[in-house]
């Protein structure tokens, strides 16, 4: 089903013409190239799409476009070069509230549609309107901070930064024009600069989401999908893509038989499958991946897909889980020689250990990779903090020295 849609996008009369359940979220990523709206959670709960839906803050993941027909929309791109959008901007770069950015823009669009209604918001408006904008890095303080400084500066008055300090600042945001002070020395106790902290707030910053083919040197970029299991504990009895391979736009279907060596991934210990074949273990573990020309259909691809399951117990509650005592999943990891350090130091410091489950970073940015072959070398381009590790298990994955 097409239909025309008719809006407003940042000052510009657009008229849409297509499906009226996609999501807002890919229409304004997609279609009209505008990435300062990220995508986290994909629920509506954190916030990092958010945009100004006639003068009310909305989740742009959530919203099919043919909800705004008639609507006046405002993204990041449409703030970011007015002036009361970079005194906003100019706040969070100069108050530090930015590290690595993801959530920023949805920060300040929440921080925008909380000024148009308060201008002069005390703390506990400024928590109430930010609750939905999740930040993973910073916590919230430098947030606070900075928003009770744009909130000021739009009243007309000229307070600095320091007016709002709980704590004395050790990062400060290059601006425009400002040129990074040399650092000699240790840069321990000094102010360390962000040299990309205005580009992260004004959401201009490209993610690896954000990225084109243009941006990596190719002609072309296919998109790829996961199929997800959809229940939490099941032993898998059959998965028919017949349907999903003959979908539009489909190129290729990649399942466990396409691995070429270890099916396991895991950055500290290889456990859980590549793409899963007898077993799903939660919601969300990968059976296959749809690659298609673009988002669009892979995602309508996986949806095409049928799964035989039979379900098997699980554990759902933390009272479960602590019944089974199934909380620490792996022991003895160790690193380095503890011995071998002794005799090489002066000084022992004795501390009590215990042992504990290692945990995944749960950062805001969703797990996402582009891949490419280059003069026959295979490149990953990933948003990681852990690339050594990961050449390293892929080179194990694909059978690759």
């Amino acid at each position: 089903m097409y239909t025309e849609i008719r809006f407003t996008l940042n000052g510009e009369q657009k008229l849409y013409q297509g499906d009226p359940l996609r999501r807002l979220l890919d229409v304004l990523r997609e279609d009209y190239g505008l990435t300062g709206s990220k995508e986290g959670c994909g629920e509506g709960e954190c916030g990092a799409c958010s945009i100004i839906k006639n003068g009310e803050l909305v989740t742009s993941c959530i919203i099919p476009v043919g909800a705004v027909n008639g609507c006046e929309l405002l993204t990041i791109e449409g703030i970011r070069d007015t002036e009361k959008g970079k005194c906003i901007i100019d706040a969070y770069a100069e108050g530090g509230a930015v590290q690595c950015g993801f959530c920023t823009p949805g920060m300040v669009m929440a921080t925008k549609a909380l000024l148009l209604h308060y201008p002069a918001p005390t703390e506990p408006e400024i928590c109430d309107g930010l609750k939905n904008n999740y930040c993973r890095c910073t916590g919230y303080v430098k947030i606070i901070e900075a928003v009770k400084l744009a909130a000021a500066r739009l009243r007309g008055e000229d307070p600095d930064i320091d007016s709002f300090r709980s704590h004395e600042s050790t990062v400060i945001v290059v601006g425009e024009n400002q040129v990074v002070p040399e650092i000699t020395g240790s840069a321990v106790g000094k102010s360390v600069w962000d040299v990309d902290g205005m580009d992260k707030t004004g959401g201009k910053l490209k993610f690896c989401d954000d990225l084109t083919a243009e941006d990596i040197g190719a002609d072309t970029l296919l998109h790829g999908a996961f199929v997800w299991a959809s229940v939490p504990h099941a032993k898998i009895n059959a998965v028919d893509y017949s349907a999903a391979e003959q979908a539009e736009g489909v190129v290729r279907i990649v399942t466990a038989a396409d691995v070429p060596s270890m099916n396991k991934v895991g950055t500290w210990t290889p456990e859980q499958p590549v793409f899963c074949t007898d077993e799903v273990r939660f919601l969300g573990d990968h059976l296959a991946l749809v690659v298609a020309d673009t988002a669009a259909h892979a995602r309508a691809a996986v949806k095409l897909v049928k799964i035989d399951y039979d379900e098997l117990p699980g554990i759902y509650t933390m009272v479960d889980g602590y019944r089974k005592n199934s909380f620490i999943v792996h022991t003895g990891r160790v690193s380095g020689d503890v011995e071998q350090a002794k005799q090489r130091t002066d000084i022992i410091k004795l501390n009590v250990s215990k042992d504990i489950e290692p945990q995944e970073h749960a950062c805001m940015e969703p797990v996402s990779a582009i891949g490419t072959v280059q003069d026959g070398k295979t490149i990953l381009y990933s948003c990681t903090q852990a690339p050594f590790e990961i050449r390293s298990m892929l080179a194990k994955i694909l059978d690759k020295p």
